[in-house]
């Protein structure tokens, strides 16, 4: 289970956990946006195989688009 960390002063909560993720392809449902797109985005800067799950394909190539630009910035 992941342990999270809640700053009082934040509202951004961090995953601090560091177990490997080998071997694993992670499908992520409703991942165009809010927390869906940012566990997306945590776990390919992890180098975690993900696949982005949605209806709407538009919608799904424009989070692409975005966690894509988040690795460039990386």
């Amino acid at each position: 289970m992941p342990k999270l960390a809640n700053d009082s002063k934040s509202k951004e909560v961090v995953c601090r956990e560091t177990g490997r993720l080998d071997g694993k392809l992670i499908i992520v449902g409703d991942a165009n946006t809010g927390i869906g797109e940012e566990t997306v985005a945590e776990l390919g800067l992890r180098g975690t195989p993900v696949v982005i799950a949605c209806r709407n394909v538009e919608k799904a190539g424009a989070a692409e688009s975005n966690i894509s630009a988040s690795y460039r910035e990386n």
